[in-house]
């Protein structure tokens, strides 16, 4: 979350609610440089530790 693309309010809401460390970044792939999401640590919740692989899809009503 970027503290400059969003409201500080909703910043601080997030961040409020967050005890953790989530890590997003782009590797290469055989598809080319790919963006990945990693959660480091989450305190008092069950995570997924596996990297997630983000890819941008349109969304339909």
């Amino acid at each position: 979350m970027s503290a400059r693309a969003h409201p500080p309010q909703e910043v601080r809401a997030m961040l409020d609610v967050f005890e953790g460390e989530i890590n997003i970044y782009e590797k290469q792939t055989k598809k080319g440089l790919e963006k990945f999401l990693k959660i480091k640590k989450m305190l008092n919740q069950k995570y997924l530790e596996n990297e997630l692989h983000l890819k941008k899809e349109k969304l339909h009503n």
